[in-house]
This record gives structure tokens, C-alpha cells and sequence, in this order.
């Protein structure tokens, strides 16, 4: 099954890619090949790459993983919704009240900053 697998590239949440730089099973160089798939598809923004220089299969500390996850959910660029661009005006106020779970957009991952609010939408 694994050969049958192929990615996409397709990003619609935050993903942190942890690749030590002397992995002798995986070299480092499959990480930018896939940080290329992951702007190809549009969705860079939402990728976060680490390469520590250490030896060995996903040989990493904890105080690594520890920091990608604070550069997953800290990084100003991880706004969930693809259709707020970091640019927006109001980029920083959806990416919070998407953090905090305020807010979640749509089915298809969108949010709609120029979509007019309906009664439904709003908390009760």
C-alpha cells in the first residue's frame, strides 16, 4: 500500500516538516522537494520546514519538536483559511479567533471575509 501512495502537496492546516540533515534513509533533499509540491499546489504557507543538523532517521530532541510546534501555531502565515491572505486587513483578528475556535469557516475551508454574516452564523 505504501507504494501507492503519493502526495499532494494540498496543505489546508498548519504542518510543521522536521527532517534531520543526515538521515542515511531519507535524504534532506526530499524535504525541499516537497516544500516545491507544497507551493506548487498553493498551499506554502501552511508548511513550516526544520532541518537540524543531526544524524540519523528522525532523530530529533524534544526541545525540536517542542519548537516546531511553537513555529506551527505561533507562524503568522498559518492562518487556516485560504482565502485570507496574509495581507488582509483582518488577517490577524481571524487567525486568533480561529485559534481560540471562535471561528471555523466553511466546509471546503474557506472563510468568506467578504461574505455577508447571517443570523445563523452567529453565536446564540
Amino acid at each position: 500500500m505504501a507504494a501507492d501512495f503519493e502526495t499532494t502537496g494540498r496543505l489546508t492546516r498548519p504542518l510543521v516538516d522536521i527532517h534531520t540533515t543526515m538521515d542515511p534513509i531519507i535524504p534532506v533533499w526530499h524535504a525541499d522537494l516537497y516544500q516545491a509540491k507544497v507551493d506548487a499546489a498553493g498551499a506554502g504557507r501552511y508548511l513550516t520546514t526544520m532541518k537540524p543538523a543531526r544524524y540519523g532517521h528522525c532523530n530529533v530532541t524534544a526541545l525540536q519538536v517542542t519548537f516546531g510546534f511553537l513555529a506551527m501555531v505561533t507562524s503568522p502565515r498559518n492562518c487556516p483559511f485560504p482565502d485570507v491572505p496574509d495581507d488582509h486587513p483582518y488577517h490577524t483578528a481571524i487567525q486568533d479567533l480561529a485559534a481560540a475556535r471562535v471561528v471555523t469557516g466553511y466546509a471546503n475551508a474557506d472563510f468568506g471575509p467578504g461574505d455577508p454574516v447571517k443570523r445563523a452564523s452567529l453565536p446564540r
